[in-house]
């Protein structure tokens, strides 16, 4: 077979020039088209056709054929019906081939982060995302990433005596809202060999009440927006840093709950802070349709012995003591929006609905984005309300393991425990939007 193939050998040892793949995709379709070894056999262009899995082949293969006369004819017709001599095929087929040498290989996007600590004894750590890759890249400022400077749950840390407590903000945040948007603030663009820094305090978001050495591993799951504007999953290159740190670090926020939940309670209405008529009667609105969620969730929810679609959607296969916690974590919803402070004034961050406090439950924060949303249904201010909600540690304490509809739909079938103690899984069950049985 080496022997017949000698002709193709000086361009498929310009690997270098084009992707291996593509050579042997093209070397394939000759030989399951019964075009190699080249003889005089008629073939069907539409099986070769069918064949072929990149654009540039057959580009390629059929630029080449339409150089030689005999092929010219022949192309006229779905079919082969006229032999084509050996002679001319061999010729064409080694055209076709050395065209595919010229083919640029497709870009591959890639970025590493790095992990540095901005002075020794710090708790402050300098994250540096570079773009390897070969093409300019245009990256989501997602909170759970390192691109944001929120104080969430951007590092895993482990330490001699396990891992901090977490004290920082958990967000409701929407991949899909933030690319349709295209607000530039949303985004970090990186030209290829381009590095972007970002310095985080992890004092904000960790408790390290004990000194010592740390493992700190940035999280790798990035997205980014093609040139065809499509969001896409993104995997960086990463590895863990050792964080020395020379004495404990008081909290600087007073981590205990705040308010007295009977006091509250006892509040005509619930409690704003900087919110504007306006805001306030959104607010409003959007109470009793998010009570209205948790209670339907909770019925539907009592009412299920069995898979359904809706349940398998956003937390995959049926298993009762799943099911069971989710409706445990639906009670603890129910009631709560309409005795819950709302502040309207603190968050300015692009792209972000709003977010709250794990262990300091009855206050949100609302954010940019939530102005923004629909009264109900989709990623809207009702079901922004529950998602929050369900953070909370007194109410489920649920985490931001996905955003938006089809990563929670992705994570429901990879990981239905993950998917039952993530926030949005629990948001698009109660809207329900596209409805689903």
């Amino acid at each position: 077979m080496s022997g017949q193939i000698s002709f193709l050998d000086p361009m498929i040892h310009q690997k270098e020039r084009t992707s291996a793949k593509t050579a042997v995709s093209a070397l394939s379709i000759c030989q399951q088209c019964s075009l190699y070894p080249f003889s005089r056999r008629s073939f069907n262009w539409t099986k070769l056709k069918n064949r072929i899995p990149n654009v540039g082949v057959e580009s390629a293969i059929k630029g080449a054929l339409t150089h030689n006369e005999n092929s010219k004819q022949a192309l006229l017709s779905p079919s082969f019906p006229l032999p084509i001599p050996f002679t001319a095929m061999r010729t064409a087929f080694v055209a076709a081939l050395a065209s595919l040498v010229a083919l640029p290989a497709s870009a591959v996007p890639a970025i590493t982060c790095t992990l540095s600590q901005t002075e020794s004894g710090a708790h402050t750590v300098a994250a540096i995302l570079t773009n390897t890759g070969t093409e300019t890249v245009k990256l989501l400022n997602d909170p759970r990433t390192v691109l944001s400077d929120a104080e969430t749950e951007t590092f895993t840390i482990t330490g001699a005596n396990g891992s901090p407590d977490f004290t920082g903000i958990r967000m409701k945040y929407s991949p899909e809202a933030v690319v349709k948007e295209n607000n530039p603030s949303s985004f970090t663009v990186l030209a290829p060999g381009e590095s972007y820094e970002v310095v985080h305090d992890l004092s904000q978001s960790f408790d390290f009440s004990k000194a010592g050495e740390y493992q700190i591993k940035a999280l790798d799951a990035l997205s980014y927006v093609d040139a065809s504007g499509k969001l896409v999953s993104l995997k960086a290159t990463t590895e863990p840093f050792v964080l020395k740190l020379g004495e404990s670090i008081t909290p600087k926020r007073d981590f205990r709950p705040r308010g007295s939940s009977s006091r509250i309670r006892q509040t005509v209405g619930p409690p704003f802070i900087g919110c504007s008529d306006s805001q306030k009667q959104d607010i409003e609105k959007a109470i009793p349709l998010a009570e209205g969620y948790a209670t339907e969730a909770v019925l539907y929810l009592e009412r299920l012995s069995t898979g359904s679609n809706r349940y398998t959607s956003w937390f995959g296969g049926f298993d009762s003591g799943r099911s069971s916690l989710v409706k445990s974590h639906f009670k603890s919803i129910q009631g709560k929006s309409s005795s819950t402070t709302y502040d309207c004034s603190t968050c300015n961050k692009a792209g972000v609905f709003a977010y709250v406090y794990p262990n300091q439950p009855g206050k949100i924060y609302l954010c940019p984005q939530f102005w923004r949303a629909n009264l109900q249904g989709t990623d809207s201010k009702a079901g922004t309300l529950v998602h929050e909600q369900s953070h909370f540690d007194a109410s489920g304490g649920t985490r931001d393991y996905a955003y938006g509809q089809h990563g929670c739909r992705s994570l429901a079938k990879s990981n239905p425990d993950m998917a039952v103690m993530n926030a949005d899984n629990h948001e698009y069950f109660a809207e329900n939007t596209p409805s689903e049985n």
